[in-house]
């Protein structure tokens, strides 16, 4: 179970190191709003080590990341914008919080 925890975080810091360097390269010019894009990945940076670390911390700012990104995509985006359909946005956080909710005792 910690392993699959530590796995999650290796993803989430990956693919938020990647999207940081992508801002970085593309511009601030993309984006409408690039203090929202570059918190949501700030914020998954520091949950992927809060998950790496086994550390409840970290699932805390995911939830708090999620909560923030759907608050985000319709008030500042007004819901259009999304890169495919929107049901696709909930299948993988709802695992990560199952999977958090099973793992939550063994964190520290």
């Amino acid at each position: 179970m910690l392993t699959a925890v530590r796995i999650v975080g290796v993803f989430l810091l990956v693919l938020a190191v990647l999207s940081l360097v992508g801002i970085v390269v593309a511009g601030t010019d993309a984006f409408i709003s690039p203090i929202a894009v570059t918190v949501r990945y700030i914020l998954m940076t520091l949950a992927g080590i809060g998950f790496i670390l086994i550390r409840k911390w970290g699932v805390l700012v995911y939830l708090g990341s999620l909560v923030i990104n759907w608050i985000n995509y319709f008030t500042l985006y007004e819901g259009q914008g999304s890169a495919g359909p929107i049901w696709l946005a909930i299948p993988i956080p709802l695992a990560i919080c199952v999977l958090c909710y099973f793992a939550w005792n063994r964190l520290r």
